[in-house]
């Protein structure tokens, strides 16, 4: 079991497995990003239309995940090895394998330890232990044992990212317009993969406007004063700007684009009571039948007549100043009337829900502190062996640094002229 947990372990790491990974990933990015270019192509293959939010996208993510995950723990296994490895090596074996080595001697015997003690502390900037063995003085310093955290970091953050982007692909962007004093309620939205979504909550527009800068016509931005509606009542009033927007219930509401004039249709509803409602909907907007659930859109709109499209049940009836009614029996008691069209000055605005940003925002600064670590942070290692004898004091140095190995060679020569001064 435990060899097979090993291959598994071994192949869930590859280094080839992240490349085929990510070479599928950008090719399923680079079809997105070439179908928004050529609108034909979308049309001939509508699947090409939401890659980056299908299934496949979001299973090649989850095995990177599961990669990221597998190298991670494989160098962690192998660190922990390592270590243990080193804790359990003989001094004398230590040295042997050390790559950097420097072999001296020094007349003095009594003051040598004290001074070599001394320079290394000063020049390495590190505390030395010192060690005695069988007719030896060991003096050990180590820096950066914590080093190999960088690597982890790194990892870690590129699988915060990872996931993040997950996360995303089932969040959506939806822009819709609306009116000075109109309200969308409920609010509904399309997902990524055209699903509608019910908000659960409405959207009143107080006011939107375009300020200038003071004395000339220089525009300064767009801003619209928006409301949450919750049953009808107000919870939640503020001024939104492009980089300022309005957060509520894990959705965020941009200014998108400045006002525009849009061609609308006043449709009166008479209910089964004998109540009016006025629905007033640009071409192609979806409005909900009052005192139902049952999404309506209006569309092609033409000289004196439209299309109202039931979506749940599927139906389909044209409307003018004549009153229509549906066959369905949900909607048959309902009558629509063509009151006629106007034109509306419109705000535009983006509804974003990114469930996945924070982890994206936290896996940039991790990934940034991590690389900084692995890149500018090195493991060092000094070993210093001294034997006394008769003629002096035979000092052997070996030393080992991960990274700007020639700097540490130059602080070793450094603590060898200061002995070699004695």
């Amino acid at each position: 079991m435990k060899k097979h947990l090993k291959k598994a372990l071994h192949c869930a790491s590859s280094i080839n497995l992240t490349i085929i990974l990510l070479c599928l990933i950008g090719l399923l990015v680079l079809i997105q990003n070439s179908v928004q270019i050529v609108p034909k192509a979308a049309t001939a293959w509508p699947i090409l239309k939401n890659l980056t939010s299908s299934n496949l996208f979001v299973g090649l993510l989850i095995l990177f995940c599961v990669n990221l995950l597998a190298c991670s723990l494989t160098h962690l296994l192998s660190t922990i090895k390592t270590a243990k490895a080193a804790r359990q090596t003989p001094y004398d074996a230590a040295l042997e394998n050390m790559p950097i080595k420097k072999s001296f001697s020094c007349n003095a015997s009594d003051t040598v330890l004290e001074r070599l003690t001394a320079s290394v502390s000063r020049r390495i900037h590190a505390p030395a232990c010192h060690t005695d063995t069988d007719g030896a003085d060991w003096i050990s310093v180590e820096q950066g044992r914590f080093a190999s955290i960088g690597f982890y970091l790194a990892h870690l953050s590129l699988l915060s990212l990872v996931i993040g982007v997950i996360l995303s692909t089932q969040g959506f962007h939806y822009l819709i317009d609306i009116g000075k004093n109109q309200t969308i309620d409920p609010l509904l939205v399309v997902d990524n993969n055209k699903n509608r979504i019910n908000l659960g909550f409405g959207l009143h527009c107080e006011t939107f406007s375009v300020p200038h800068q003071p004395g000339s016509q220089e525009t300064v931005g767009h801003q619209s004063t928006l409301s949450i509606l919750e049953d009808g009542k107000k919870t939640r009033t503020k001024t939104i700007t492009f980089g300022n927007p309005l957060n509520y219930s894990g959705i965020s509401i941009y200014q998108n684009r400045f006002s525009r004039e849009i061609k609308h249709a006043r449709i009166v509803i008479t209910a089964p009571d004998k109540g009016q409602h006025i629905v007033e909907v640009k071409n192609g907007q979806t409005f909900t039948v009052p005192g139902t659930r049952i999404p309506v859109r209006a569309t092609s709109f033409k000289k004196e007549s439209l299309q109202l499209i039931s979506l749940a049940p599927r139906a389909r009836l044209w409307i003018s100043k004549n009153t229509g009614a549906f066959t369905e029996p949900d909607l048959k008691k309902y009558r629509f009337t063509l009151q006629g069209f106007f034109t509306r000055e419109m705000t535009n605005l983006k509804i974003i829900k990114d469930p996945g940003r924070i982890l994206v925002w936290y896996g940039f600064l991790s990934m940034i502190a991590g690389f900084g670590i692995m890149f500018f942070y090195s493991h060092r290692r000094l070993l210093i062996k001294t034997t006394s004898g008769p003629d002096g004091t035979s000092i052997v140095i070996g030393a080992s640094a991960t990274k700007n190995r020639a700097a540490f060679k130059k602080r070793i020569a450094h603590i060898q002229q200061d002995i070699e001064r004695i």
